[in-house]
């Protein structure tokens, strides 16, 4: 007996007293001519009643009781194997916000904070187990690189082709890149998510204010700070070197203060970009426990029900019962009445809706599938996949 061994619809199981409770009672009701005599004719009462009654031994009780034993065991759903079934995951959406202001080209951390982004950026993709992934990049405004997508390799090979020259705009507002973060997020109904801000500005109070529109909205905002308090020039394409409005050389200094006060206002984490995985094992460990909080109600198992195997058992039991007819009056009481007609296909003798459903989701047919598909839960995962 498999150590898994269960049942998936256990209330059957309670069927079978009652099965056998009823072919007893059966079994010593004897079937006499009772009240029959007083309305036949004396005559007629050989050619009419039977001449004995039957016998409360007799086999037929025994095959009742246990036809319908075997019959309540393969309802109740014996199942001891696992099988794959496709789910939604569960893993959490993330959105890459990377500030692409001139200030991101300075060389504090060698050989600039841009270069340093990009590569943690690419760092976070490899180390992410599932779930969708958004970058987006912003200056004064935001955009749209790629949106949420479970394609990593895409959003790495666009990594690579970011610099602050493609930006139409001068400048770093972060709230921008927050509230785009969030409609992303929401336009997917992500039920989990987090937008991780990549950037070297000061927090400002539209992004505080950015960030608690985000938490209400049942996300998180976390805060990667590339630079370093020092702060280095901004070297020019053609030389030189960045200056302000009176002239002198611009030196944009990192100020993590503001930024750990907005990533604790968009109840997320704060950690600066490191050679090692230091930061990301900060970064992310957020992103794990909020999967184990938010996805344990996500968990399913999927058990092969056995019980079509019992209903062989049954078999030689109805060729008994066939002989007087019994099969035949069972079949037809369960028959429906005016249903529509339907094209019978050969799979049709052999697997049901859902099997077959399955069969097209293997060879790769999802909208084949979807039609399919009885189970309204496979048949949202074919529509998905198609």
């Amino acid at each position: 007996m498999p150590a898994d061994l269960h049942f998936a619809r256990p209330e059957w199981l309670l069927g079978i007293p009652f099965v056998i409770a009823a072919a007893v009672l059966l079994a010593r009701r004897q079937l006499v001519a009772g009240s029959w005599r007083r309305v036949i004719s004396p005559k007629l009462e050989p050619y009419v009643l039977s001449r004995k009654p039957v016998s409360k031994y007799s086999y037929r009780w025994w095959l009742i009781a246990l036809a319908g034993s075997v019959a309540c065991a393969a309802l109740a759903g014996p199942a001891w194997e696992r099988i794959e079934q496709p789910v939604f995951r569960s893993d959490q959406a993330l959105v890459v916000a990377l500030d692409l202001s001139r200030s991101m080209d300075a060389q504090d951390v060698a050989p600039s904070r841009l270069v340093r982004a990009r590569l943690k950026i690419l760092d976070i993709l490899a180390s992410r187990g599932g779930g969708e992934t958004a970058l987006i990049v912003y200056s004064s405004h935001a955009f749209v690189v790629t949106p949420l997508t479970s394609d990593t390799d895409t959003v790495a090979a666009l990594v690579a082709s970011l610099s602050t020259d493609i930006m139409p705009s001068r400048g770093s507002y972060p709230s921008s890149a927050i509230r785009k973060g969030q409609q992303l997020l929401e336009q997917a109904g992500a039920r989990v998510g987090e937008v991780l801000l990549i950037t070297d500005a000061a927090a400002t109070p539209a992004a505080v204010n950015a960030a608690n529109e985000l938490r209400d909205a049942g996300y998180r905002l976390s805060v990667l700070a590339v630079g370093t308090a020092d702060g280095a020039p901004i070297p020019r394409a053609g030389g030189g070197f960045v200056t302000d409005r009176s002239g002198n050389i611009a030196v944009p200094r990192l100020n993590t203060a503001s930024l750990r006060e907005l990533a604790s206002a968009g109840d997320g984490r704060f950690a600066m970009l490191s050679s090692d995985n230091r930061d990301l094992d900060r970064l992310l460990r957020q992103s794990a426990d909020s999967l184990a909080e938010d996805g344990d109600s996500m968990a399913t198992d999927q058990w092969r029900d056995e019980g079509i195997w019992l209903t062989l058992l049954l078999l030689p039991i109805s060729l008994v019962a066939f002989r007087r007819g019994l099969v035949v009056c069972l079949a037809l009481s369960f028959f429906p009445i005016a249903q529509p007609a339907h094209a019978i296909t050969w799979d049709d003798f052999w697997l049901n809706k859902n099997q077959q459903g399955q069969k097209q989701m293997e060879e790769g047919n999802a909208a084949q599938a979807a039609e399919l598909f009885d189970d309204p839960t496979w048949r949202a995962v074919a529509d998905y996949e198609a």
